[in-house]
């Protein structure tokens, strides 16, 4: 009995050091390319087979510095210390990219660390010459944060390290180290903001809203503690007390970097894109604005995108993508806008991971993959769960709908389908006819509620290309399945048939054909194609009695039905042609080619009957629905788009 072979996995070949070489060599080639997604799934890789190699840390500290990613440089800088405690450079390294990140005593600490360690390094002088400056701003730095006495300094590095873990995601780590500082310091503002933002993606808003008002009840003013009521008022659908906080931010002053920063963030969660604008214009000019990071001008883009001032927004997004090389934000809005106007997505603020914590971020993902495997029983079950155990979902919705990422977006289509629940079904509607999303998203969402009987069939207006155009909307399911199927015997030998017909050798096809009818002499497909080859032959009166049987036989079948519509037309009996196929559009499944003929043939028909605005409704969405080049639609564009060709015989 022979063995089966195992095949081997395609990091097993070779030793460990050739694949470590490979990877790395790999690694090198995309960051001169600048190919950031390319290097970082590399790096991923070799993390998870070489976690213990100092070098899959050197790659993750050289992709953050070529991208400007100074958060993950600090991080794995940090870790790399963790690591290698021996390494002298990891420590200065760690203290230079601290101070970039505004976490003085953080780089104060790693400095003192480097010193004790290494006394005897040539680096010391100049080490200690850094201790001393940061420590003459040490005492209004400690001041600023409001603390004071013997443990202030303690307090204070504690809270860096805990923003610094919560800005990294760390979230587990980052409330231990809160939850110490406020046993510490109960009233202690920056720990109480930054475990709010915490018990916020842990899911937990009501205790989120509760410790940030912990934090106005001792500065009204704390912009951090503003914004962040703004957020969680608005993930909670209570966007008159979320409008309520964002109004008490937006009359502080502009003159602060990190407050300009909080208020484009509320701004751009909130839909103001109007104080967006002129918040950036505002900031533009200032002196401000030289200290403001990627995610301000990024904001701001947006709101000069969702304002129709694409030319502005192209430009502050490259302008963050200058001061943040692989900032994802910018550079995937910038992609969108490039794209033909039909074709765009709303221009996003944020994508889903801030709308949602990290449980439903889960789900979500899960669903949206059983969505693309088709297993709706898996798919359901997981979106009613979701919003079982989330009720406050539902008010987002239709943010989400208006201003939401893709992904976002996507998922809030798939949860108001799902309910059915009349407020979302009338968010349904406003986004089908409006302009947020791409046209073949609002179409298909048109579609799929004219199915679930939730919008009638009929003309309606909606954005095409920038235009609000007439359609005609039918509750049809438009795909590439085989009208009819076929054994494997039959199935070839219409393969065979239909290339000899598309060769012109329609006598060959024939002979094909009756011999495929002997096996299966009901299959429609395979007398409509006799029927073509009668048609090569010129033998019309054959053919047209060939299509007349297949209708009656299969009145269904669609092909044979407006074949026979189309001569009508040509015949000038349009009433006849209009009896042949307004049963058609009764049909709830089109294959296709079924349905671009279907097009075809209305055109014809209202065009014969002098109904342009019909016309265009047909042509509209055969348009949308065409994935490559088709000459037959290409010329009715042509035809029907010149106003003086409605009357063209």
């Amino acid at each position: 009995m022979a063995q089966k072979k195992t095949r081997k996995k395609a990091w097993g070949f070779g030793s460990d050091s050739q694949t470590l070489d490979k990877c790395l060599k790999e690694f090198e080639r995309y960051i001169v390319k600048k190919q950031w997604s390319k290097a970082q799934k590399t790096v991923e890789q070799l993390e998870k087979r070489f976690s213990s190699k100092k070098q899959v840390l050197e790659c993750w500290l050289t992709l953050a510095y070529a991208k400007g990613d100074w958060k993950t440089y600090q991080q794995k800088a940090t870790e790399y210390i963790f690591k290698h405690p021996d390494e002298p450079d990891a420590y200065l390294t760690l203290s230079s990219v601290c101070l970039k990140n505004t976490y003085p005593l953080l780089a104060l600490e790693a400095l003192q660390n480097f010193c004790k360690k290494f006394p005897n390094h040539p680096e010391i002088p100049e080490a200690n010459q850094k201790i001393e400056t940061i420590q003459t701003i040490v005492p209004e730095l400690l001041k600023d944060y409001g603390l004071e006495g013997q443990q202030a300094l303690e307090i204070g590095t504690l809270s860096e390290r805990g923003r610094f873990l919560f800005e990294s995601n760390q979230y587990p780590e980052a409330s231990k180290i809160l939850e110490q500082l406020i046993d510490l310091a109960p009233k202690f503002p920056p720990a109480l903001n930054n475990l709010s933002l915490i018990r916020c993606f842990e899911g937990d808003l009501t205790e989120a809203i509760a410790l940030a008002k912990q934090v106005l009840e001792c500065d009204r003013n704390n912009f951090q503690a503003l914004g962040n009521l703004v957020r969680f008022y608005v993930l909670s659908g209570e966007t008159k007390l979320a409008k309520k906080y964002l109004d008490e931010l937006k009359a502080l002053d502009n003159t602060v970097s990190d407050i300009c920063l909080k208020k484009a963030e509320s701004l751009a969660l909130f839909g103001d894109w109007a104080s967006l604008v002129e918040l950036g214009k505002e900031t533009e000019s200032s002196d401000t604005a030289e200290e403001l990071p990627a995610l301000f001008w990024h904001c701001i883009a947006v709101g000069y995108a969702n304002l129709g001032q694409e030319k502005k927004a192209r430009q502050l997004w490259e302008k963050s993508l200058k001061i943040a090389p692989g900032f994802e934000y910018a550079r995937q809005n910038l992609d969108n806008i490039k794209l033909p106007i039909g074709e765009q997505d709303t221009p996003w603020a944020f994508d889903i991971s801030e709308w949602f914590d990290s449980k439903i971020k889960e789900d979500i993902t899960q669903m949206i993959s059983q969505s693309e495997t088709e297993n709706d029983n898996k798919y359901q079950s997981i979106a009613k769960g979701i919003i079982k155990n989330n009720p406050h979902i539902i008010a987002l919705i239709p943010i989400l709908l208006q201003r939401g990422s893709p992904l976002g977006r996507q998922f809030a289509i798939s949860i108001a389908i799902l309910t059915k629940k009349p407020e979302l079904v009338a968010a349904l509607k406003e986004f089908a006819l409006g302009r947020e999303g791409s046209d073949r998203e609002r179409l298909e969402v048109a579609q799929k509620l004219n199915q679930e009987g939730l919008i009638p069939s009929g003309n309606i207006k909606m954005w095409i290309k920038g235009e609000q155009k007439e359609l005609l909307l039918m509750g049809m399911e438009i795909n590439d399945e085989p009208t009819v199927t076929h054994s494997k015997k039959v199935k070839q030998l219409g393969q065979r048939a239909v290339m000899c017909l598309k060769m012109g050798d329609a006598e060959e096809a024939e002979s094909i054909l009756m011999k495929a009818l002997k096996l299966e002499p009901s299959a429609s497909d395979l007398k409509m194609n006799l029927a073509n080859a009668y048609m090569l032959q010129e033998r019309e009166e054959e053919a047209y009695d060939l299509l007349h049987k297949i209708h009656e036989e299969s009145p269904d079948y669609a092909f044979a039905a407006i074949s026979l519509a189309r001569h009508c037309i040509e015949n000038k009996e349009l009433e006849k042609a209009e009896e042949m196929l307004t049963p058609l559009l009764k049909k709830k499944k089109f294959n296709y080619q079924e349905f671009c003929q279907l097009c075809e043939a209305q055109i014809e028909l209202v065009v014969k009957k002098k109904t342009p605005e019909a016309a265009l409704s047909w042509l509209n969405m055969w348009k949308q629905l065409a994935d490559e080049y088709d000459p037959n639609l290409d010329y009715w564009c042509n035809r029907l788009e010149k106003k003086s060709s409605w009357f063209l015989k």
